[in-house]
């Protein structure tokens, strides 16, 4: 058998563009199988920013989340990846899923009654809450099998109404969170300051520089008016930020650090927006066209 002569080039040398595109186009559980490669696909594979890039790459793909309940409240999650070019699909639409587009995600936290569900997703990162109104919430990125567990304040004579996850970039004045952990020990390490030093902990297995800042953004109510409150992703303060306009809140489509959605109380059609960098609602101009005619959500 002829003997293949290997190169002695090392894969660094490639440039780090073409490595990211590279793994960005793989099937999941390929792509969580190329950590075991270096040290540098581990640390680019696992870092937070990863998932949010991959994202971008996967439009011809659909992932569908199941999870399933054991008797101690804990859950699992089954992640299935759909990809209509190379996915078997019968006459019927039912697909036959490889075991490349499948990956299991063994939670570290429960949830008495199993209820979750997906609040929404950014850059790459799930929000899930329970339906019980003031429970916590979930942040997790199941690339690299690390969560967060946010706990609520419960201020007196309010209504929790409406919740959902943002982000921002990061700047050199923005306090910067690093996630820290893997399978065996998840959590956040802390707070640091944009150019400190950085205190691993104990059994961290990797820290990474998170390039967004991740907010909560929750809708209260009281008996006259909507009130805003924020919490920064690393910290336990919940900071009302201002009073909210009185709007349905349907949040819809995340551009540029904002959320937009289209409202249309009392007859008046607006589109509102709410920047999670400076923390701030605006109302946006709508076209004259767009207010005189009726508008359908679909």
């Amino acid at each position: 058998m002829k003997k293949v002569q290997l190169s002695n080039r090392s894969l660094l040398e490639l440039p780090s563009e073409v490595i990211w595109d590279i793994l960005c186009r793989l099937p999941i559980k390929t792509c969580l199988g190329c950590k075991l490669v270096c040290q540098d696909w581990y640390d680019i594979i696992t870092s937070p920013s990863f998932a949010a890039l991959r994202g971008s790459y996967c439009s011809p793909r659909a992932t569908l989340m199941l999870k399933c309940r054991f008797p101690n409240g804990r859950l699992n999650f089954l992640m299935l990846e759909l990809d209509k070019e190379s996915s078997n699909v019968d006459q019927m639409g039912a697909f036959s899923v490889g075991a490349d587009h499948m990956i299991k995600f063994k939670s570290k936290f429960g949830v008495p009654n199993g209820k979750l569900f997906v609040v929404n997703v950014c850059n790459g990162l799930v929000c899930l809450k329970s339906d019980k109104r003031w429970d916590c919430y979930y942040v997790c990125n199941f690339l690299t099998s690390q969560f967060l567990t946010v706990k609520q304040s419960r201020p007196r004579f309010h209504y929790l109404y409406k919740y959902v996850l943002g982000s921002c970039p990061m700047d050199s004045t923005t306090t910067q969170v690093r996630l820290c952990g893997g399978s065996e020990n998840p959590y956040i390490c802390g707070l640091t300051p944009a150019r400190g030093e950085v205190s691993h902990g104990n059994h961290c297995k990797g820290s990474y520089l998170m390039t967004h800042q991740y907010k909560l953004l929750r809708i209260l109510k009281t008996g006259i008016q909507h009130v805003a409150e924020i919490l920064t992703l690393g910290s336990e303060e919940w900071r009302r930020i201002d009073n909210a306009p009185k709007s349905s809140y349907n949040f819809q489509a995340f551009l540029n650090g904002s959320y937009h959605w289209y409202d249309n109380q009392a007859g008046e059609c607006n589109i509102w927006a709410f920047h999670f960098g400076i923390e701030k609602f605006f109302r946006i101009p709508t076209p004259d066209e767009f207010k005189k005619q009726k508008h359908t959500q679909r």
